[in-house]
Formats: structure tokens, sequence, C-alpha cells
């Protein structure tokens, strides 16, 4: 990815690091990203609370919802070995992104904002509270005075 991205942002500061122990000095960064990265860690609490030390702001999480038919069928190609990038993957529902959240992060938070990619052609704009079933699930977390 570190050659993938030299190619898209040839001046920019990028960097190799394993998410439970960045290269980065505490509170260096305004905000951590991950998209469908957590998914794939082994210790996906250790990451957060990482991400959280050298974050200021908050930490963005892009990742595959648990509670999709997309994730199920992700999950079925990973046993069954059709698709093995997918075979060790943790997929998370927002309720299980609130309890690692709570594990991981050691200061106060709150979780700023959540949404899924909801069947848009099916059901409108719907609020994705509603219908978290979406393939894709965004959560936004924001540091502050306030324990989600």
């Amino acid at each position: 990815m570190l050659i993938e991205g030299r190619k898209l942002w040839p001046k920019g500061d990028l960097l190799q690091g394993e998410g439970g122990c960045l290269p980065i000095k505490p509170e260096s960064v305004d905000i951590a990203v991950f998209i469908t990265s957590l998914e794939f860690m082994p210790d996906a609490s250790l990451a957060l609370t990482e991400a959280a030390r050298v974050a200021r702001k908050g930490i963005i999480r892009g990742l595959m919802n648990k509670n999709s038919p997309s994730s199920l069928r992700k999950k079925i190609q990973g046993v069954t070995q059709r698709n093995s990038c997918y075979a060790g993957a943790k997929f998370y529902s927002i309720s299980d992104v609130k309890k690692l959240l709570k594990k991981a992060l050691l200061r106060k938070y709150q979780i700023a904002s959540w949404s899924t990619t909801v069947f848009s052609k099916v059901f409108g704009s719907a609020e994705s509270s509603l219908l978290p079933f979406g393939s894709f699930l965004g959560v936004a977390v924001k540091f502050g005075d306030v324990y989600e």
C-alpha cells in the first residue's frame, strides 16, 4: 500500500507501522482513520487504543457491516476458501463497535455520527439507524467530554 500511496501522493509523508504500535508521537495527527482494516487486525482493541494515543480530535472508522447480506456472503467465502482473504476477518455491527470503543478508549469520547449504506434505491433516504443493514458502516468518534 505504501507503493500505491507514493504513486498517488509523491510528496506526502507516508510511513509503515503496525496498528498496535504506530511510529508516531502522541497527539501528532488530528484524526486517525481506519477504512476496512480493523476487520483484518488480530487485536482491533489495541489498534484503537493506539489510534487514540496519536490522534488529537478523534477516529473515523469505515468497515464492513456485520449485519449486511454482503458481509454474510464474505463470511461464507472465507469459510469455503473461495476467497481466502476473508477467512480470518472479523465483521462488526454498530453495537459491536460501541463495545469495542468502550473497551479500547481510555479517554472521553462520543460517537459524533454513524451511518450505513442503506439500500437507497429501495428505501430512499431512510435513516440508517432504523435500517442498519447496509454493506458499509461509517463511524465518527470525537474525543471530548462525553462517554458513549
